[in-house]
């Protein structure tokens, strides 16, 4: 009895061990939550963003992302410019209208509007994007790994 229990908990940690390697978490801290759109949305641009969030430290702000990887936790949105050699010699650079125009957006409030979207290569190509929301310290720093992400598919008159 003794051994098929101590084969049971080494079974489970051998599959813990894997979904570790892997990658995959096993908490969802409900931090943050976007409540709108739903995932798989149709939309139009523009359309906004909604998201329920709590127990953040003062000063906490936003960055949404669309179509675009967050960064590692700890770090800042200059993340965005490090390979961009004429940004990185800037150190005015990145400023909110660089982030803009990379689809990373800042903002203090629990929604944003979205305005844009990178258009797809293909014009018949069914538009795809996601929209990821990560929290910021009050310097522009990643706060962990929270964020969540939808996809939307943006409808267009085209």
């Amino acid at each position: 009895m003794a051994r098929a229990g101590a084969v049971g908990l080494a079974i489970g940690l051998v599959v813990l061990a894997g979904a570790c390697r892997d990658g995959l978490a096993f908490r969802d801290d409900h931090v943050l939550s976007i409540t709108r759109p739903g995932d798989r949305a149709a939309v139009a641009v523009p359309f906004e963003v909604n998201w329920s969030v709590r127990d953040l430290p003062d000063g906490t702000r936003f960055a949404v992302l669309v179509d675009r990887t967050p960064p590692p936790a700890g770090e800042g949105l200059e993340w965005f410019a490090r390979d961009d050699p004429g940004c990185t010699r800037d150190p005015e650079c990145p400023d909110l209208g660089y982030l803009e125009g990379l689809h990373v957006h800042v903002t203090e409030d629990s929604s944003f509007t979205v305005t844009s979207v990178p258009r797809p290569e293909r014009p018949d190509e069914r538009e795809l994007h996601d929209v990821t929301v990560i929290l910021l310290d009050r310097d522009g720093r990643r706060i962990g790994e929270t964020d969540d992400t939808v996809t939307v598919e943006v409808r267009r008159d085209r």
